[in-house]
């Protein structure tokens, strides 16, 4: 898979108008960094910005790099496609209870570290409204890395305008598919914490 330029094809398989959804892609992405961090298996992600002056396309940030959290878990600090919540962030302003990040990593039992928005073809557009929520959690948190992560080929120029515009940082699913194939990260061992949380009942 190394050398792939594009790899936005993938997401219209096994059909353009019958394929997976994004929650897919983002849950294979979570799961792979859930069995890394189990595994001690260290990585780093390139991150990228959109430059306009470079015709939108994505450029490599030298200063900055993802790197996956230690100690990860499913049922302590990682959380897929699940909408914010007061109770879990005490405080949380009414106007973005409603956003719901694609991966939310915790730092602490109420505070949120890493949030990553996944995007596969560009008819799943990402919009002003969501940005715009997306500014106001980094306000309000302060602290707190977010991502879109999206295909170098994704197809719609709106988005590319907007990420530009906002500065938001970028990961490539022709870094993220590569690594996730080549790191022979066992799944095993998150299916053995599954294990043990149904065997301790918690």
């Amino acid at each position: 898979m190394d050398g792939i330029d594009n790899v936005t094809y993938l997401f219209d398989k096994p059909d353009v108008n019958s394929h997976n959804h994004e929650s897919f892609w983002a849950s294979l992405f979570a799961i792979f960094l859930v069995c890394a961090s189990q595994s001690k298996i260290e990585f780093k992600l390139p991150v990228y910005f959109i430059d306009k002056d470079n015709d939108y396309e994505p450029t490599t940030s030298k200063e900055r790099t993802f790197r996956i959290s230690s100690n990860l878990s499913f049922d302590k600090n990682i959380i897929v496609d699940s909408t914010f919540s007061n109770k879990l962030f005490p405080g949380l302003p009414p106007t973005l209870w409603s956003l719901r990040p694609d991966i939310m990593i915790l730092k602490e039992k109420n505070v949120p570290h890493i949030l990553v928005e996944t995007k596969t073809t560009g008819r799943h557009e990402i919009g002003e409204y969501q940005l715009s929520l997306y500014k106001e959690i980094k306000e309000f948190f302060g602290d707190i890395e977010i991502y879109f992560l999206i295909s170098r080929g994704h197809e719609n120029k709106n988005d590319r305008d907007l990420l530009s515009k906002e500065k938001f940082s970028i990961l490539l699913w022709e870094d993220v598919l590569p690594k996730i194939v080549k790191s022979n990260v066992p799944l095993s061992d998150c299916l053995k914490e599954v294990n043990w949380a149904i065997c301790n009942k918690q």
